[in-house]
């Protein structure tokens, strides 16, 4: 599946991009869209938390760092000269796999509120009442849902995203 980004003008044109997407048998489940949600409920198919926020990738950059730190930590308990028996290997697996767990939490915590980095060219636009439609479509029908879409409402802009790996 590939995803392609329209940025429309306001919601009336989102739902009629939505409805006649509908009609040429592309799933509600495969629309996501952002907008102000401060204006208000709308039926729009709302993106999920997933596609909203920086979620993902703030559990993934804490997971890794506090893999980091448990790792670290436990090294320094199997290395701690103590009284009776000494800690082994699993000492290491456990602390790595506590924080792990801890640094995804505190990370997602911290950050995964925030707007999805990967969105950021359509921040300005959604904060002053523009629509982001997102649409899921098997890649071989990519380039004629987008011809279509832009051929039927020239006020649509298709967008571009900037991938970005941790």
């Amino acid at each position: 599946m590939r995803r392609i980004y329209f940025l429309l003008p306001d919601e009336s044109s989102c739902e009629a991009i939505v409805d006649e997407l509908e009609s040429v048998d592309i799933p509600l489940a495969h629309l996501h869209v952002i907008r102000n949600y401060e204006d208000g409920e709308s039926h729009l198919p709302r993106a999920n938390v997933w596609q909203r926020t920086n979620l993902a990738s703030s559990l993934v950059k804490g997971g890794l760092l506090g893999m980091v730190a448990g790792f670290i930590a436990g090294l320094m308990i199997m290395n701690t000269p103590m009284m009776g028996p000494r800690p082994g290997w699993e000492t290491v697996v456990a602390m790595s796999l506590i924080g792990a767990i801890i640094g995804s939490f505190l990370s997602a915590m911290v950050n995964g509120g925030d707007f999805n980095h990967q969105l950021d060219t359509f921040k300005n636009a959604i904060t002053h009442g523009q629509v982001l439609l997102m649409v899921d479509v098997p890649a071989s029908q990519q380039k004629m849902i987008a011809d279509m879409v832009l051929e039927w409402h020239p006020e649509a802009h298709l967008g571009t995203v900037a991938h970005r790996h941790l």
